[in-house]
Order: C-alpha cells, then structure tokens, then sequence
C-alpha cells in the first residue's frame, strides 16, 4: 500500500513551499523448495540436497521533504533548502529445514541436516538537507553555493534458533548465524558551481568535496566497533551548444560515491542454502565512480523528425563486488564455519576494474498521409564486472546489442495505437570459467490501443510477446501477455473514471530472466502472477 502527497504553496511572489509526504506499507510470505545437485567435471556427484524454506515479513517506510525556494529583488538571485527526513522498519520471520547428503573422493556419503528458526528485524531513520545560494556574477556568469549534510542510522537484529528435541521447541541460539548491528553514516558535503550562457553556448564547472564518515557498532555476538572515514572530491562538468533552435549537443561529467549497505556490512552467516553461505563484510569501503555521457539532437518540426545519438560511461574504483570461495574440500571459514566440499561461500568486497559503456542512435520521422510515426534504433553495451573466485580475479564480461522498430499514430484525440519490435542479444564471457551456452536472444512484439467512444466510454489494450532463446534447456520459451480494460469517465468535467480490467487474459503469464554476476550465469523461471480481474 502506497501513499503519496505533494502540496505546491506559493507563499507570496517571492517564496515557495513544496511538502511531499510519503508513506508504505509491505507484507509478504514466501515459501520455497530447493532440490539440488552439484557435479564435478567428469559428473561426479559432489553433494545433494533438499532444502524447505519459509519466510514471513512486513516492512513500513515513511519520508517527508520539503523544499522551500526564495527569490531576491536582484534577478537570478536565490536560496532554496530542501529537508528530507526518513524512517523504516522490517520485522520477518523465517525457518528452514534441510538434509544435504556429501560425497567424498571415494564416493562415501554423509548426511547433515538443519532444522531452525530465524527472527529477523531492521529498523533505520536518517534526515538530509541541501541548501543552494545562487549568485549572478555578470550577465553571462552566475554562481552556485551549496551545503548537503546527511545522517543515517540503521539497526539489523538477527538471532537464528536450532531446533531441540527434548523441548520440542527452538531453544538453542546459534551464534555463529546471529548477529546485533548499528551503523551510523554521517555525510558532510559543500562545494560551488559556476555556470556561463551566452548565445547558444552553455557551460557549467563545479566541485565540492565530501567527508563520509561510516561507524559500524556490533554488539552480538561479539563487541566489534569498526569507524571508516572516506574523503572525496567530486568535480562535474556540462556543456552545452545549441547550433540552432533545432539542433543541439551536450557532454556532461560527474564523479560521485555510493556507501555500503547495512546488509554488506553486517557480518552474519546467512545459510539459507546451505550449498551457498553468504556474509557481509563490516571492513567493506566506499565505492567512487565517474560517469560520462554525451547526447547530440537533431529536430525539424516541419518534417517531423528527430534524430539522436547517445554515448555514456562509468568507471568505478573500490567496485562493491563478490568473492567467492568454491570449496575443493572440506574447509573452515571465520574460525568456525564448515564449508563441505562443493559448497561456496560469499562475501562483498572492494575490487577496481569495474566499467560500462554503452550507446544508442535513434532516428523517428512522420508518414502524413497515414498518420502515422515511425521510429528506428539501434543500441549497444559493454559491461566488465570483476569479482574474485578463490581469491583469483575473474572478470564477467556481457556484450549487448540491441534494435527496434515502433509504429505509433494518434489518429484523433480519441483513438491511438502503438505496435513495436525489438530484438536484444546478449554475450557473456567469463575469465575464469569457460561456458558454452553464453549467447542468448529476447525477441519482443507489443501492440496497444487506447479508443474514447462518445467522449465517455473508454477501451483499452495492451499484447505482448516475449520469445526466449539461446538459455538453458526448459528456458527457451515465448510468453504471451495480454491486458484490457474498459472504463466510462462521470461528472460534468470527467474528472472521476470508473475502471473494470483483466490482467493476463490469456492466463499465459511468466518470467524468465538470465543474471550475470561475477562468479556465475544463472538462468531462472518464477512462477509469477496470472490472470485477476
């Protein structure tokens, strides 16, 4: 449940109030069965299992902001401040019972088994501001002066029970899955910008430095406190030349952070597969990266067309990545922990050589005579994502391609369409492992139509088709979707509509999709919502 309201007040001439309450409310359950098996080159079993988990959560979020923008008598002078205060809170629940079966060299099994009960809940609340003093300095140059502090603060409590026999209850506390977490994150950030317009050029320079200070208190099982300060310099840059009112170019740069999160650092093993133990890292550090783009425009308003070109960028440093242990044999991690042979073990951490680009050309012009817009494109991307795979770097690298065609028309105010096409490929190379199945294609038909009878009577559709191929075996599928809807809108100015929709008329509804990730292609079929009315 969503809830969001925005009141624009203007005070006087001179001041304006924007307030935008946000509010929501989160619950769901969730149960799922893992049965599975892991081989070794020559298909010698390695380990099985059976995994039963359940979980139950509901999490409210609420924020408010609210920005106040004033002019002074001297043009392009002005202030504004804007303060935005935050709180959530995520109470779950959850259990698991599993038998996993071990073999050795000598193909000897063994059996292990884990029947427990999770109470897991996080809380957080955290306020930031920004406020802007903007000067003109001549009529060409003005300047920009700003202050944006943040504080955040977020809890997680995770206390994981094992199963006793002689109570009949979850009575033992395992420590080595429980942990009591506090992070505190307090930004302090200030810096100017000095822009210049004049004719059709526009430039805009701009630095600020940032202090980000990290403190991470654990309580539970152990006291640990561990305080990381990061100090940064972010410069930007924009640029823009209008070569006439109709054509246009624009490069823009900008360096920027990204801290982790409570989940990343809270250092708790999470065994809900137990082929696949995970832990945060509290020693995890900022990530900082830059980000490059680029756009070239071209309109004719007589011809009705438009022509673009896009090109961006990001270079990362301290790239918030996985390592990844993939046990050869029996091995003991954090002190205490048992990873059986086959299982793995995952962990965030800092890694540079992590970068993107990527590009699109768009062409779009008018046929008159039948109404009708038509728009071409043609897209591509680079991706290199490194990670680390017993403790060697293995970097994940996708290409992308991708193209498309849309026909749309606004026949009248009462009647458009829209039908399109386009087609992606995606190539996936790992350093590290060499896996045949890595080219894959998403073909992608959609239609829609919007038709108002009598000013009044509303239909509407929606179709589309999603043909897979290239995946793993059972993934290469099309899934057709189709939606309608019919509405009849009242009151003298239609201001209210009344709405009766079918989702998923076909009842055909699913979700494939493929996840890349440093250490591993993964291929996954979800049973998702079909037809409601």
């Amino acid at each position: 449940h969503r809830l969001n309201v925005k009141f624009d007040i203007a005070l006087d001439s001179m001041n304006s109030l924007v307030i935008n309450p946000k509010l929501s409310y989160q619950g769901n359950d969730k149960t799922q069965t893992t049965l599975g098996t892991t081989v070794d080159g020559n298909q010698a079993l390695i380990n099985q299992i059976n995994n039963h988990t359940f979980s139950d959560n509901k999490g409210v979020n609420a924020s408010t902001s609210v920005l106040w923008r004033h002019r002074f008598v001297k043009p392009r002078r002005t202030f504004s401040a804007n303060i935005t205060g935050t709180y959530n809170l995520k109470e779950g629940n959850s259990g698991q019972e599993s038998v996993s079966r071990y073999y050795d060299e000598l193909n000897q099994d063994s059996l292990a088994g884990i029947n427990q009960h999770t109470d897991n809940n996080t809380n957080g609340y955290g306020v930031n501001g920004r406020f802007s003093f903007t000067e003109p300095v001549s009529k060409s140059w003005s300047g920009e002066f700003f202050y944006a502090p943040s504080y955040t603060v977020s809890n997680a409590d995770k206390r994981t029970y094992n199963f006793d026999s002689i109570t009949n209850s979850y009575y033992y506390l395992d420590t080595t899955l429980s942990n009591v977490f506090e992070n505190q994150t307090v930004v302090q950030e200030g810096g100017a910008n000095f822009r210049y317009q004049k004719n059709k050029v526009g430039f805009q320079v701009g630095v600020s430095y940032q202090n980000s200070l990290l403190m991470n208190v654990q309580e539970f099982p152990t006291d640990r406190d561990v305080n990381l300060s990061f100090n940064s310099i972010l410069p930007n840059m924009r640029f823009k030349y209008d070569f006439s009112k109709s054509k246009s170019l624009m490069l823009n740069y900008r360096a920027g952070t990204r801290n982790p999160t409570i989940d990343q650092l809270q250092n708790v093993i999470d065994n809900s597969n137990p082929l696949s133990l995970s832990s945060g890292n509290p020693d995890l550090k900022q990530q900082y990266n830059h980000r490059v783009f680029g756009r070239f425009n071209v309109t004719n308003v007589k011809k009705a067309t438009n022509f673009n070109v896009f090109c961006g960028g990001e270079l990362n440093q301290h790239y918030i990545s996985n390592g990844t242990i993939i046990a050869t044999s029996d091995t003991v991690i954090n002190g205490n922990i048992l990873l059986q042979r086959g299982a793995q073990f995952r962990q965030p951490v800092n890694l540079d050589g992590s970068w993107n680009a990527r590009s699109t050309v768009s062409y779009g012009f008018a046929l008159t005579k039948w109404k009708l817009n038509l728009n071409l494109y043609l897209g591509g991307a680079y991706t290199v994502a490194p990670g680390l795979i017993n403790n060697v770097v293995n970097k994940s690298k996708t290409s992308n391609a991708n193209g498309g065609l849309t026909v749309s028309s606004n026949i009248s105010e009462n009647l458009d369409f829209t039908v399109g096409y386009t087609l992606n490929y995606n190539n996936v190379v790992n350093t590290r492992q060499n896996v045949a199945a890595n080219e894959y294609f998403v073909h992608n038909v959609n239609a829609r139509f919007n038709w108002i009878i009598r000013e009044r009577l509303v239909i509407n559709s929606t179709y589309s088709v999603n043909a897979y191929t290239g995946l793993g075996s059972g993934y290469n599928q099309t899934i057709m979707l189709w939606n309608g809807g019919i509405g009849y809108k009242l009151l003298k100015k239609k201001q209210l509509e009344v709405r009766a929709s079918v989702f998923d008329i076909l009842n055909n509804n699913n979700s494939i999709t493929r996840n890349v990730t440093e250490s591993y292609i993964e291929d996954v079929k979800s049973q998702v919502l079909n037809r409601y009315y």
